[in-house]
């Protein structure tokens, strides 16, 4: 007996029990699962029918409602309608006030630059007109040196004239001096002869 035993295949009948119970407890577990669909889609079908009722119901009064439903969406319209106006007035307010201070800002820089043109005008005329003062009296001094030279050119010929005058009246004075030398000279030679020829005589 105990080597029939030892001669049988245990381990395989083993191996095929495991995976015979295996096959059981998966038929179990798809049975478990038809049968909650069943009694599911039982459940289901009672559901969409009472939902159908209700959808039935509720098709018949939706006039109301949907007449609230509009008055809704028009309510909303006219909110936001008023929204994009105030927004936009928003917006429209701030570019007004942007370009007024824009207005502004340009109405003080020309307000500035405007003083400061005059200054710079003024200043060219001022330098102008001292330019001009500066040319006048250049010229003053000019026509001054002018005049000054020409008088002393004219004093320098007057003097030179009474120059020439004294050598003229020089001349008739050496001329003078000559005639008197020579008168002495003549007057000499005959007082010479007549002393000679007393001698002679004595």
């Amino acid at each position: 007996m105990q080597g029939l035993v030892k001669a049988l295949p245990l381990n395989e009948l083993e191996k095929r029990l495991a995976g015979l119970e295996k096959s059981v407890s998966r038929l179990e577990g798809e049975i478990r699962k038809a049968a909650r669909r069943v009694t599911g889609g039982t459940a289901k079908r009672r559901t969409t029918r009472k939902s159908a009722a209700k959808r039935r119901t509720t098709r018949r009064k939706p006039a109301a409602k949907r007449a609230t439903a509009r008055k809704a969406t028009a309510k909303r319209a006219t909110k936001r309608v008023a929204r994009k106006a105030t927004a936009k007035r928003a917006t429209a307010r701030k570019s007004t006030a942007k370009r007024a201070t824009k207005r502004t800002a340009t109405r003080k820089a020309t307000a500035r630059r405007k003083p400061a043109a005059k200054r710079t005008a003024r200043k060219a005329t001022a330098k102008r007109t001292a330019r001009k003062t500066t040319a006048k009296r250049t010229a003053r001094k000019t026509a001054a040196k002018r005049t000054t030279a020409r008088k002393t050119t004219a004093k320098r010929a007057t003097a030179r004239k009474p120059a020439a005058k004294r050598a003229t009246a020089r001349k008739p004075a050496a001329k003078r001096v000559g005639a008197r030398r020579g008168a002495r000279k003549a007057t000499s030679v005959p007082a010479a002869v007549a002393a000679a020829v007393n001698a002679a005589t004595s």
